[in-house]
């Protein structure tokens, strides 16, 4: 693989009491709501489970302008009431929600957000108020050419819908 390109990378920490006290350290709730407003062109999500409002609110506000592609582990969707209602007003905002059901021997766990082919955030936080907002989790954005090939897998291993 040639080296002669670079990726701008950000640490990821939540929740905010605990990011704010670690140098380098940036929120994850704040990257992940500016990495969904920053596609113009396509937004590509793999999640265990949606339920957040003020994220799914984030997304439902790009479907009508930009291409939105979600993969959601069904099993823990259709198990959670407001997971179920943002499921079907996500698919009613006109975007295309694919549900996993036993990928593998598992679930479906992935947590990545992808924007446009220039952005990505790749983590332990689920989409849902505690994964945002009072969890312990990590992970990283990813700015820059690398994107593409993670775009690419995630892809390949979620059956091609891209």
């Amino acid at each position: 693989m040639s080296t002669n390109y670079s990726d701008e990378v950000r640490v990821l920490l939540g929740p905010s009491v605990i990011s704010s006290e670690i140098e380098g350290a940036h929120l994850m709730r704040k990257n992940l709501l500016d990495t969904i407003d920053r596609a113009n062109e396509s937004l590509l999500i793999a999640g265990y489970m949606l339920s957040s409002t003020e994220i799914s609110e984030r997304i439902m506000s790009k479907c009508s302008r930009i291409e939105v592609i979600i993969h959601l582990d069904k099993k823990q969707t259709f198990g959670n009431e407001r997971a179920t209602s943002v499921y079907h007003a996500l698919v009613k905002a006109g975007a295309v929600v694919k549900l996993h059901s036993d990928i593998v021997e598992g679930s479906m766990h992935a947590k990545v957000i992808i924007s446009d082919n220039k952005e990505a955030i790749v983590g332990s936080a689920n989409l849902t108020y505690s994964g945002a907002d009072r969890n312990l989790e990590m992970g990283i954005r990813i700015r820059g050419p690398s994107v593409k090939i993670l775009r690419n897998t995630v892809t390949l291993a979620l059956g091609g819908i891209s």
